[in-house]
Parts: C-alpha cells; structure tokens; sequence
C-alpha cells in the first residue's frame, strides 16, 4: 500500500490534475514507452489466467459434469466464453476507469484495511483496548467513506 501510495503521489506531483489513470498517457511516445507498454501487455498476459482461475474452478463445479466424455470440451468452451465476455465487457463500457475506482474505494479500501484490523482484534483480542478497537474501525470506515466520495466526484466529473 505504502509504495502504490508512494507511486500515485508522485505521479500526481509531476503531472499535477492532468494525471491520466494510466501514468503512461502522460508520458511522451518513445522506445521507453513502447517497451514499459510492452512489459504491461505481457503482465497482464501472463497474471489473466491466475485472475480468472477462482472464476472458471466455480463455473466448472457448477455447468459440468466431470463424469461426462466430453467434459473437456465444455470445460474450454465456458473458459473461452468467459475470456470473451471479460473482454466484450471491456469494450462496452465507456469509462472502466471509474467503474474501477468505484469499486477500488469502496470494496478494496475494506480489504486492505478494516479486514485486516478485525482479524488481528479477532486474534489477538487481549493485546487491545476498546478505545482502540472502535478507534480502528471508525478511521477504516472513514478512509472507504472518504476514498468513495472522491472517487464519485471524480466519475462525476469525468460525465459532465
């Protein structure tokens, strides 16, 4: 979180509100951009079959029946549609952007802060007081709170 943070600020501090959400836009066109764009084309390659894995093992345990001959087949087929879709998505909508940041300040700032929290006080109950406990709470429902208002405004923004 610290070293993403550490990114964003000073990406922000070069380009200040003409920030792009992808830093890349900003940068001018080059050798050194075609490869960084390159090695990003090749992450998101390489780390797209590991995201998708949790969502095709539920598919899979839920249209095909592995008793089946040709459940092989069907197997390909609904990762193929699946990768499909994923894509079709993509493309369809306007501003993926900001449905991401939506999503990113409200569901992402719950898991890597409040969850966290609660299990180290669900571990280690003792080791904290009360204050602290509700303390932690209500500074991780503020920082989702506060990263979802700026995160509408900034979708908002992006429509007018």
């Amino acid at each position: 979180s610290i070293v993403l943070l550490t990114f964003g600020e000073l990406g922000y501090m070069v380009y200040g509100s003409a920030t792009e959400d992808m830093i890349t836009k900003n940068m001018n066109s080059g050798a050194l951009l075609q490869a960084l764009d390159g090695v990003l084309m090749i992450n998101l390659i390489f780390t797209f079959p590991i995201q998708m894995f949790p969502v095709t093992e539920i598919l899979d345990k839920e249209f095909i029946d592995p008793q089946q001959p040709s459940a092989e087949h069907w197997r390909t087929v609904l990762r193929g549609l699946v990768v499909l879709s994923v894509g079709v998505f993509g493309i369809l909508v306007p501003s993926l952007g900001g449905l991401l940041g939506v999503m990113g300040g409200f569901c992402f700032t719950f898991i890597g802060i409040l969850f966290p929290v609660l299990f180290f006080l669900i571990l280690f109950e003792e080791l904290m007081s009360g204050c602290k406990f509700w303390g932690l709470i209500v500074l991780s429902i503020l920082a989702g709170s506060i990263s979802m208002l700026v995160t509408v405004n900034a979708v908002i923004d992006m429509a007018d």
